[in-house]
């Protein structure tokens, strides 16, 4: 994906050009990326970046006037007014919409300028007055580093597997980053699939020098913990404002779409739409199975707010082109994308043709606290792993009760966004600009001052809604609030719909104990499916089936790759109940739609990335 990548050597490096050409060019993975380098062999500096063509940082590298310092940077930071004409009254020359203006706020704040920049980003520097190097990210880390480390200098890279062409021999998978994975459906504490690779934690500015190296944190959550804290009502009136004042930023650009579904987090973004948004339009993903709600929904809220909208759904060539998909996901995002999220490079790739930029209100519902905490322990099915590797389980069965006690939205941003929703946002990165104001540094910072009781995010969006823009309420959102209908007729209808949405979740995801949910497998595959009553269900609440599909058009697949003879004699499993569960769950037997997709994830990690 678009990214940045080098090394900083104690020493000049005889083929560091070609090194560095290999690394970048293992993550020019579009036609529409471009590729830039900066490289001073005398002080050891090769870096290198990949930027989507006409996102904020297309316009690498980023020089200084006399071009003794240099930056390259991923991402995208909003820079407010005041910060931008400082440096032009500082004389300072740079495009406005771009990058450009980051290097000259280096030049006049130094290492500090990083506290004023507000998005997801990383990004290096090299200052060749001084002779030092830096290496920074964002709060949460959200824009990934990987690096490695030797006595020779450190390499880093957007992408794993840029490392992997300067060293080849850092393609060693880390059986603790398995286990952890295997557990929790990540890995944990900055650490990587593979063993001598790791990630640069959020809120990083590193600095380097010929003496050697400064590892430090320029921000902490704990700041932000340590507020006082408001009453409800003063609270609310404070966090609406801080959203209404911060939209503006996010509804700058050129062409851009917002991701509209059925609930409030998009539309409380929608509120706040500006009086011309030519610029501006809707998407709803959608499914092969008809009209999902967040579909029916989003088409009646865009045209409430006279956008243009367009649906993007399973068209017939997802399933047959499933393999490319989930084998070019895993490829891109180093493993990160587990197969049922795979269809996520599928619909931003078209989304692409309908805008460049995408604002999602993804995260909302967490930081907000309307949602369960994702990062739990998932263990598989034990007889699954053999014996040999389920000493790592049980070594990391509880590697986040350390966390526990933790601020729950200081644990959401340090834990949970970085390690496991990084699933779903590495895909989107590849291919568009993604923006959520729900991560906003001025939002979180007042987020922080929800009153200790009393606090509803719900409560919040909806006061927010009707300030900004009440019509929108007029639209009942999925969870049945709002709308225009009679009340006894609205409950009516919200409770058939909630019935109706609960018999999918139960028949595709993994919700029920156990045993209950092979008994609902049997008897659907016995008496639901061959009569056609799942059509009741099917595509209503969601349009990702895996499931289903594992048990139907991808059970060929799911075949071909776990059954193999390469992925039978991995270390981790235990051969023979892999081919059981394999056969019963594509037979109807049983559903094991967690452990397919875990034995997948690691078998693409190892063919895709290892030995690929």
């Amino acid at each position: 994906m678009a990214g940045i990548g080098g090394f900083i050597t104690k020493h000049k490096m005889k083929d560091g050009n070609e090194i560095l050409d290999l690394m970048l060019q293992s993550m020019m993975h579009e036609t529409f990326y471009t590729k830039s380098e900066f490289i001073d062999e005398e002080k050891g500096w090769y870096l290198g970046g990949i930027a989507i063509k006409g996102s904020f940082a297309d316009c690498m590298p980023i020089y200084n006037e006399t071009h003794e310092v240099v930056m390259f940077l991923v991402g995208e930071c909003f820079v407010d007014t005041v910060t931008t004409s400082y440096l032009k009254n500082k004389g300072h020359e740079f495009s406005t919409g771009d990058a450009s203006c980051l290097v000259h706020l280096y030049e006049e704040e130094g290492e500090r300028f990083i506290e004023k920049l507000n998005g997801w980003f990383s990004g290096c520097i090299v200052d060749r007055r001084r002779g030092k190097a830096f290496l920074f990210n964002d709060w949460y880390g959200m824009r990934k580093i990987y690096y490695h480390e030797d006595e020779d200098g450190i390499y880093f890279s957007s992408e794993a597997k840029a490392l992997f062409r300067a060293i080849p021999e850092l393609r060693e998978v880390d059986p603790q980053s398995i286990g952890e994975y295997l557990c929790f459906d990540c890995v944990l504490n900055d650490r990587s699939y593979f063993s001598k690779v790791h990630l640069l934690p959020g809120g990083s500015l590193w600095v380097f020098q010929k003496g050697g190296a400064e590892r430090k944190s320029y921000f902490d959550l704990v700041t932000l913990e340590n507020q006082s804290k408001l009453a409800s009502q003063p609270f609310f009136e404070e966090l609406i404002g801080t959203f209404e004042d911060i939209m503006p930023r996010y509804f700058s650009g050129d062409e851009m779409f917002i991701s509209v579904t059925g609930g409030l987090d998009t539309r409380l973004m929608l509120s706040c739409l500006p009086s011309d948004h030519h610029n501006i339009k809707a998407i709803t993903f959608g499914g092969m199975y008809g009209d999902c709600q967040d579909l029916r929904i989003g088409r009646e809220v865009s045209k409430a707010c006279n956008l243009e909208h367009h649906t993007i759904r399973h068209e017939k060539d997802f399933l047959p082109k499933y393999s490319n998909y989930v084998e070019r996901a895993a490829y891109i995002t180093d493993g990160l994308t587990d197969p049922t999220w795979a269809d996520e490079l599928y619909f931003n790739q078209r989304s692409r043709l309908v805008a460049p930029i995408k604002l999602t209100g993804v995260y909302g519902s967490q930081v907000l606290g309307r949602v369960r905490t994702a990062l739990r322990n998932r263990m598989p099915d034990p007889e699954l792993i053999s014996d040999e590797f389920m000493p790592y389980l049980k070594a990391n069965a509880d590697a986040i009760a350390s966390y526990k006690n933790e601020n729950n939205l200081s644990y959401l941003l340090k834990r949970e966004l970085p390690w496991y929703w990084s699933k779903s946002l590495v895909p989107q990165l590849s291919q568009l600009t993604v923006r959520s104001p729900f991560l906003d540094k001025d939002f979180v910072k007042m987020l922080y001052r929800a009153p200790a009781e009393g606090y509803d995010g719900s409560d919040f969006e909806l006061q927010g809604i009707r300030r900004n823009n009440p019509r929108l309420m007029d639209v009942r959102t999925n969870r049945g609030v709002g709308g225009k209908q009679i009340p006894l007729i609205s409950n009516l209808m919200h409770m058939l719909n909630k019935y109706r949405a609960l018999g999918e979740k139960i028949l595709n995801w993994d919700i029920l104990p156990y045993s209950l949910q092979h008994l609902v497998t049997r008897v659907d595959t016995m008496f639901l499916s061959p009569v056609h009553i799942t059509k009741l269900f099917l595509g209503f609440e969601y349009f990702r089936h895996y499931n289903l599909w594992y048990r139907r058009e991808l059970a060929p697949y799911v075949r071909e790759i776990l059954l193999d003879k390469r992925t039978l004699q991995r270390p981790y499993w235990n051969k023979n109940r892999l081919i059981q569960i394999v056969n019963d769950h594509v037979k109807g037997r049983g559903r094991y739609l967690s452990e397919i997709r875990k034995v997948l994830t690691v078998e693409l990690i190892h063919r895709v990335l290892i030995e690929g």
